[in-house]
């Protein structure tokens, strides 16, 4: 069966905590637990999920808070990549970096890490089958703010450089607001066109 991909919105911020779920085993992976992690357990309960562990878009807190709540709960290891668990101070079990797999309930999902600097140093974008995770780094006509542990020539980069090999397509999914689709952005986002022509939006 296809993979489950769902979200509740959490916290001040309204932050999209995501549940990538074997429709078969319910096992789960949790991507950027935001929130007091209350309502991600009555979540997780409800729906009778195994969550096996946590991954982090990226370092904010409010896609990291209920780390400590949700890992302590289910005993599950948090990933996160490198740069962003030194500047932002998160314990995490793992670290993740470009070209990693992370693989789930028998190998039948993997996904592929893409590190997409510039909103933070080490944000990342989980890659499966015709979907893309894509935290704070690209929204639906927008991009992350990089004033916050930021880089705005080296978020130029990586949306000139890095969403070309994705197919029109894939679904992408944000930390904040509605999915969108990598062909509309490529059409209608303008910091896309401003990473393309180096040139003011």
């Amino acid at each position: 069966m296809k993979l489950r991909i769902d979200f509740i919105v959490v916290g001040f911020f309204s932050e999209n905590t995501y549940f990538l779920t074997d429709p078969d085993s319910k096992e789960t992976i949790i991507v950027d637990p935001g929130g007091s992690g209350k309502e991600i357990k009555n979540y997780i309960e409800k729906n009778k999920l195994k969550p096996i562990m946590i991954v982090n878009t990226h370092g904010h807190p409010d896609h990291t808070e209920a780390n400590e709540f949700v890992k302590n709960i289910y005993n599950i290891p948090v990933l996160i990549h490198r740069e962003d668990a030194e500047m932002f101070d998160i314990p995490r079990d793992r670290e993740i970096k470009e070209g990693d797999i992370v693989t789930f309930s028998d190998n039948k999902y993997p996904l592929k890490v893409i590190h997409t600097p510039g909103h933070t140093p080490g944000g990342v974008c989980l890659w499966g089958d015709g979907f893309l995770l894509t935290g704070d780094t690209l929204f639906a006509g927008s991009m992350g703010r990089t004033d916050i542990g930021g880089d705005e020539n080296i978020m130029k980069q990586t949306l000139r450089e890095k969403f070309d090999i994705i197919p029109g397509d894939t679904v992408l999914y944000p930390g904040h607001g509605e999915d969108t689709t990598m062909e509309f952005e490529r059409k209608t986002n303008p910091y896309i066109r401003w990473a393309k022509a180096g040139k003011g939006i």
